[in-house]
């Protein structure tokens, strides 16, 4: 089997699973997915997540404890520590370390009984069977009704989703060192790039709806999208749009990535990360848009 360590919020979950995903078919095995991290409050400075991949159409096993123990060692807290210490958390030749944020080459010849641990953030990972993770990232439940209007206008207009990232962007510091967010400066101009020759309508996502109202102006018609559904249903919107603008985000990423609209344009920020760009990574299509500020 191969296994795959969830860490993060659903953007990050889903390339996890992805990546594991792909190479379980790559090898003719199962995946199994390791909640130990999201079931921990580490107190690292993270925000803490919940397992998100449970609103999708999507088949999964969890790892079990005793198969867990089979890749890291458990035994009394002295030699946890040493082994922490020194060995990496006590990691095996069984266990994968992502080595770096860009596409690792050597992927698929990992070998079988491989446990997975890293963010895998890009679609080289599993281009080979998009179709099937396409498949796996649709939502299990019936469309909410207060949303049918909603999918009818995205459908018949020259619709962009924006997605605007803030939450612990903005109010962790951690994240906000790292990750930094998006300006108005990057949005208005991915708005004016996208505006040539289209008669755009703009559909808003973001974590701080209020703040997009009173700062995400546009001379566009505007649709500010509450966050009533849950997030599985604004990557549904988002994918559904003709065209995306995204955030510096894993989860904009998948809304834009789940498009299936052959024309589409999509448009990211220059930088993914507050010190690294985001074409020094592997994680934005060559044919998506950077804008650079």
């Amino acid at each position: 089997m191969i296994v795959v360590q969830l860490i993060g919020g659903l953007g990050n979950q889903m390339f996890q699973y992805a990546a594991g995903k792909a190479l379980a078919l790559h090898l003719g095995t199962e995946l199994k997915l390791d909640l130990k991290h999201l079931e921990t409050d580490t107190g690292d400075g993270y925000t803490k997540r919940d397992f998100g991949l449970n609103c999708f159409n999507l088949k999964y096993e969890l790892l079990t404890e005793k198969e867990r123990n089979n890749y890291f060692t458990e035994r009394n807290s002295f030699i946890k520590r040493v082994v922490k210490r020194f060995f990496l958390s006590g990691k095996n030749e069984n266990v994968f370390y992502e080595p770096g944020k860009k596409f690792y080459p050597d992927f698929f010849r990992l070998s079988n009984n491989t446990y997975l641990s890293g963010y895998w953030q890009s679609e080289k990972y599993f281009h080979k069977y998009a179709s099937v993770i396409r498949e796996d990232f649709i939502p299990g439940a019936n469309l909410p009704d207060d949303l049918i209007n909603v999918v009818t206008w995205i459908k018949q207009c020259e619709s962009v989703s924006v997605h605007v990232r803030r939450g612990d962007y903005i109010t962790l510091k951690s994240a906000n060192d790292f990750h930094g967010a998006c300006g108005i400066d990057y949005y208005s101009k991915a708005v004016n790039y996208l505006s040539q020759n289209k008669n755009i309508e703009l559909f808003i996502f973001s974590d701080d709806i209020v703040w997009c109202k009173k700062n995400m102006i546009f001379d566009f018609p505007v649709t500010y999208i509450e966050q009533k559904n849950g997030a599985c249903w604004d990557l549904y919107l988002m994918s559904l749009c003709k065209h995306n603008i995204i955030a510096n985000s894993s989860f904009s990423w998948w809304g834009a990535w789940l498009n299936a609209n052959n024309r589409k344009i999509v448009v990211a920020p220059e930088y993914w990360f507050k010190t690294i760009k985001s074409r020094e990574l592997d994680i934005i299509p060559d044919s998506w848009k950077v804008i650079e500020l």
